[in-house]
């Protein structure tokens, strides 16, 4: 994600893909040197994070997108699920870890090592859970 598509459309192609027996995987852009987009910038933190949350909640069968809100800009507003439900999962900060290919935990696909970390490949640190909920103004 990253390419101009909003929230919204990425959750909805998320679900798409669930309904359908996919395993959607989760990669921000990243503009190399060299190549037609390498000026464009990676998507923002705070929306990646919250799509990685529904993401987790989709291919979990905790929430459907019908059960999420998005405001007039398309972001997520509400995903769905009780508050607790919510923050027990931020907690256990698996939404933020890499997702793709079963057992797959590549460093770096989409990120820089110097960071910051769009997928953990690893359990998360307090101070960067920390910073997670502030990104998801939790």
């Amino acid at each position: 994600m990253g390419l101009g598509e909003t929230e919204r459309e990425v959750v909805l192609a998320i679900q798409k893909s669930v309904d359908i027996g996919v395993l959607p995987a989760l990669f921000a852009f990243t503009p190399i040197k060299g190549t037609a987009l390498a000026l464009n910038s990676q998507p923002a933190l705070e929306l990646y994070r919250r799509v990685q949350v529904a993401r987790h909640l989709i291919v979990n069968k905790l929430a459907r997108v019908e059960d999420m809100c998005f405001n007039t800009e398309c972001r997520v507003v509400d995903f769905g699920v009780k508050k607790e439900v919510l923050m027990c999962l931020v907690d256990s900060g698996i939404p933020f870890l890499t997702s793709g290919c079963p057992n797959c935990n590549r460093p770096f696909y989409n990120e820089k090592p110097s960071g910051p970390l769009y997928n953990y490949p690893r359990a998360i640190r307090p101070a960067e859970l920390k910073a997670i909920k502030g990104e998801l103004k939790l």
